[in-house]
């Protein structure tokens, strides 16, 4: 088989990381190490509902950094992961927003102004750590306006390998994607030119 031809492929996706989802996590992830699937990538709540950030947790920060060593990648996954805004006035809203998403869709209500802040926050979170940023808000409950703060100029990207399997989009022009690994403390690396 040419690299042009697809074949049978799969994105491996970790959702909802954070130090008090990791002992989850962690064995979801063995279990994949176990069954040789690589490359994983995992998406990360910087300040998962508004409790233990993650620059505070040593052995976290140092899990994922093991992670990136092995060759799997981060995505930042919002910041809170809560849908704190007024409740939805419709029956598809309440199905979206409460059942489907289990309060936990963080982009669905969001103005562009607070969908903007909490992503510069978490840009911010994975910058401190040294992380490249790479971008995946839930395309199912992000709505327009969070998508237009990060098409308004947040330098954010999908992630390269699911990106490329599902051919996603969230709000990015192609021309500003960034598809580079997330391998800022493993490998070294310099952050792109905004």
């Amino acid at each position: 088989m040419s690299h042009h031809e697809v074949g049978p492929a799969v994105a491996l996706v970790v959702h909802d990381v954070a130090p008090r989802t990791w002992p989850e996590c962690a064995q979801l992830l063995q279990m994949l190490d176990d069954l040789g699937a690589r490359p994983v990538t995992i998406l990360v709540v910087p300040h998962y509902h508004y409790r233990d950030p993650i620059a505070k947790d040593a052995r976290f920060i140092a899990a994922l950094d093991r992670r990136l060593a092995r060759g799997d990648e981060l995505a930042l996954h919002g910041f809170h992961h809560r849908d704190d805004e007024p409740p939805p006035r419709t029956l598809r809203g309440f199905v979206e927003r409460r059942m489907l998403t289990r309060a936990e869709g963080e982009f669905a209500a969001l103005n562009e102004a607070s969908a903007a802040w909490r992503l510069a926050h978490g840009i911010e979170a994975f910058r401190a750590l040294r992380y490249m940023v790479l971008c995946r808000p839930r395309g199912c409950s992000a709505k327009q306006a969070a998508q237009r703060s990060i098409a308004a100029g947040i330098r954010c990207a999908t992630f390269r390998r699911a990106a490329e399997f599902f051919g996603c989009q969230t709000g990015v022009s192609h021309a500003r994607q960034i598809s580079a690994t997330a391998r800022m403390r493993a490998g070294g690396g310099s952050y792109p030119a905004r």
